[in-house]
Parts: structure tokens; sequence; C-alpha cells
């Protein structure tokens, strides 16, 4: 039995809730706290879609509040695509730092931390450490580059365009429905 007839419509609006579920489900967010020996290090991977966003914050957790960290006391951090050597993020001598990126291509990324070389070769240090991808990254207004919002809107503007386009095709070829079909008429 055909079904198509019955004058059932789908609902804008639930189209809009389905699209809104999805992507509110399709983002990550890793926050954790990790003990980090010296000579040591931890690699994080996380499974992240082709474009997109992710953001990441690092920094060492002083242990004793209301005192510096010794000036030794740093850590060095790599992120990468797995099975690439090629480094999206390095930095080294550091006591906390930020990454963010657009991944170019689906699979796992690694996030790597290790303990710089101390003086003191048995320091453990404490690393707070939160990674978001998809939505929930996309704070644009501390983390899009200017050149990235403009690319964006030009991508948009080119939507945009395209869309006008295809609605002033449909009213063009209704027209030429609507003519065709009274020219068929007035023959009989």
């Amino acid at each position: 039995m055909n079904m198509v007839g019955i004058g059932l419509k789908p609902q804008p609006h639930s189209l809009f809730h389905l699209v809104l579920a999805v992507t509110l489900f399709s983002c990550s967010v890793q926050s954790l706290r990790f003990d980090l020996p010296s000579g040591f290090s931890k690699c994080i991977s996380e499974d992240i879609k082709k474009s997109w966003m992710t953001v990441g914050n690092y920094s060492i957790v002083n242990s004793n509040e209301g005192q510096p960290l010794p000036s030794d006391h740093t850590i060095a951090v790599t992120v990468y695509k797995s099975g690439d050597t090629t480094s999206l993020h390095y930095a080294e001598h550091v006591r906390s730092g930020q990454f963010s990126f657009v991944a170019q291509e689906s699979g796992y990324y690694l996030v790597c931390f290790w303990v710089d070389s101390t003086r003191d070769s048995g320091v453990t240090l404490s690393i707070d450490f939160v990674w978001k991808t998809g939505v929930v990254a996309m704070d644009w207004s501390k983390i899009a580059k200017q050149t990235n919002v403009d690319r964006m809107a030009r991508e948009v503007h080119v939507l945009h365009e395209t869309a006008l386009s295809i609605m002033e095709e449909i009213i063009y070829l209704r027209e030429r429905s609507w003519v065709a079909t009274m020219a068929f008429e007035e023959l009989f």
C-alpha cells in the first residue's frame, strides 16, 4: 500500500529539532587532571571529524597554594594527528597553554605531555587539561581569526547566492509550466 498521498507533511520545526539534537550530541568535552612524573609522558587521543573545531587548555596545578611554582617545573606539549609526524601544536618549558585547530581530515588526534628536565628527577606534576571538539569548541570571540571569519562569510554569501539562483530557477520553471498548461488548454 502506497502511503505517500495521505497528507502527511514533515514539519519544519521537527527537522530543526532533529538537526539540533544531532549537532549537540556530536561534540565532545574532555576535562581531566592527571599526575605526570618526570621522565614519563602521557598521551591522550580523541576521534575528531573533518572540519571540526578543536580547542585545548592545559596548565600545571600548583599544589602549594600561596607559593609560586619552582622555575624548573615546566612541561612540554605536542599535538598531532595519529600517523602523521607534523605537529599541530608544540610548546616546551611552559606552565600553561592553549591550542586550537580545525581538523583537515577525520581521525584520531593525540596530545602528548611530558615533564621538562628538572634538577629534581623525582618531581611529579599535576596537570589540568580540557579538550573541546565540535560545537562546544566554537568560542568564536576568543578563538577565530579574522581570516577564518572572512572565509566563512564568503562561503555563506556563496551559499546564499546559490539558494537565490535555485529559487529563481524554480519560479521560472513554474511559470513556464503554467504557460505550457494554458497553451495546451487553448488548443482543446
